[in-house]
């Protein structure tokens, strides 16, 4: 399979995504006030790392995705050459 510009799009959309929502849900569980003790500079770093996390667990999910797509092409094409059909 190819990598085109929209797979780089939906890379940097779920990596996002992924910080995003990660950092939601550290802000709303019992860490956050340990993460608010730290001092503005441990603040900022902890945040960056939560936010770094979420985006690897983003890439993740992604790079899933296109492998169980890439498995099904390459299904639909061993099929398609044993029945002796063109891929088109």
């Amino acid at each position: 399979m190819r990598f085109k510009f929209g797979h780089v799009l939906l890379l940097m959309t779920s990596m996002a995504t992924g910080g995003a929502v990660f950092s939601y849900f550290i802000a709303h569980t019992d860490t956050a006030p340990t993460i608010k003790s730290l001092g503005e500079e441990g603040y900022r770093s902890a945040w960056a790392t939560i936010r770094t996390g979420g985006a690897i667990m983003g890439a993740m999910c992604f790079l899933s995705v296109m492998r169980v797509i890439s498995k099904a092409e390459k299904a639909k094409s061993e099929a398609a050459q044993r029945s002796g059909h063109k891929i088109s």
